[in-house]
Formats: structure tokens, sequence, C-alpha cells
């Protein structure tokens, strides 16, 4: 396998599931994971086996090892999620780390007599990441150091640098982060707006596993910048099921 500098893959790193694109000889062309568009963001514990993509539905999936929507948890402060951690009742136990960050405490089912093993989010996270980069490596027989990752646009300096730390933790060697809205209005401009000749606006609805914001782009040729967003970024696909069940 060797490296080749011009491939750059694209990853939505989501809070319930993760996407992933590969820009190769000019052209976008999406992955897939055996037969879905997308992989479950949940990494599962078995001993000292590691498994992406569980189903959480599944019974074992409730026993403490399986860990989800850590994209909610990831560059946060253990202090400042006590509520958080209450209202999303996760099946995981959550903890405070080094540093006072959050991380999650995971028993060892296979042996009780050993100690529980503490992860970060960022830790969940290049497990993912691992995932994703052995695929796109598969698909374009070459080794892939470059990803740009998206993320939230409300997510803060700590919030970010744990993302990128997970990036490189994975393996990758270059790793930038763009903003979720962004990405959005870039895809859409490249589609239906390639070359505008003013200076254009672009409105963003994300409705994510995580948040539900809307953002305003503005574009000025090929420069990309938010200008505004606003919204709940406690009101992504879990936090209405839990209100339903309120």
């Amino acid at each position: 396998m060797t490296e080749d500098q011009d491939i750059v893959i694209g990853i939505d790193l989501g809070t319930s599931t993760t996407s992933v694109a590969v820009f190769k000889c000019g052209r976008l062309e999406a992955l897939r994971f055996a037969d879905k568009a997308k992989i479950n963001s949940v990494v599962t514990f078995k001993g000292s086996e590691v498994q992406v993509g569980t189903d959480v539905t599944r019974n074992y999936a409730r026993s403490g090892v399986t860990v989800y929507e850590t994209k909610r948890l990831i560059g946060k402060k253990f202090c400042d999620i006590q509520e958080e951690i209450k209202i999303n009742k996760w099946s995981f136990e959550v903890v405070e780390g080094e540093g006072g960050m959050a991380a999650i405490k995971v028993p060892n089912k296979l042996n009780k007599n050993e100690k529980p093993r503490i992860v970060t989010p960022e830790e969940v996270a290049s497990y993912i990441l691992i995932e994703v980069k052995k695929e796109a490596e598969k698909y374009c027989g070459c080794t892939i150091n470059h990803c740009i990752i998206t993320c939230p646009v409300v997510f803060n300096a700590l919030q970010r640098k744990a993302t990128m730390e997970a990036g490189y933790i994975a393996g990758f060697t270059n790793v930038e982060l763009v903003t979720e809205p962004c990405a959005a209005a870039v895809t859409y401009a490249l589609q239906y707006d390639p070359a505008p000749e003013k200076e254009h606006l672009y409105l963003v609805y994300d409705l994510g596993g995580g948040t539900f914001d809307v953002s305003v782009v503005r574009r000025k040729k090929n420069v990309f910048q938010v200008v505004r967003t606003g919204g709940d970024e406690h009101l992504g696909g879990k936090d209405a099921d839990l209100k339903l069940m309120q």
C-alpha cells in the first residue's frame, strides 16, 4: 500500500452515525460500510476486543460496555455536564477523567476481577475514525493521511481540539475541521450555484443526532463564512424522543 497525497477524505463524525466521502481524481465518492451508507457512531468493549458500529438496540449494548453519543461529551468538563448526564440516561457511566474532563468507565464483563477501563470521548471517536480510515484505504488502495472532519458551529476551542486529537489518535497525520453549515453550503454551491457573480447568503438547517440549529452562511466567490447561528444544542434526534416520552 502506498501513500497518495491527492486523496483526502471528508468525514461527518455524527452523534448517531458517521459517513465518509473520498475526493479522488476530481470526483467526490461516498463510501459504504458493507451494505450501509453510514456506520453507527457506537463502540463496544468486549475485554480487549473493540467493536465499532454496534446496534444499540441489542441487549448487550445496554450492559454498560457499549458507548454511544459521545459527541455530546467530547471536549467537555465533567462538572459542566451533570444535568446532561441526568437527562440522557446513558447506559454507560460518565466519570471525571484527567484534567477534570468527561470520561467513561467501562467494566470488563469477561473478567470481573479486572479494574474498569477509563476511556475518553476522543478515544471512542478515534476507534470510529480508525474504522473509517481502514475502509477508505481499502477502497482507494493506498494509505490516506489527510482527513477533513465536520463539527458543529457551536463547538468551542476544547471541543474542536478534542475532535482533532481523535483524528491524530486514529493515525491521520493531517487533520482539518470545517463547520457543518459551511460543509453543507459548499456542497449546495458546487451542485446548484457553481459560479455566482455577486455575494450570496445561504440558510442552512441542521437537524442532527445532537443538535438542531440554523445558520446563515455568506459566500464571496469561493470563501464561505458563517455569519450567524442559533438553535438548541440539546435538541437532536434522541432529545425529541425524550421530550415526547416526558
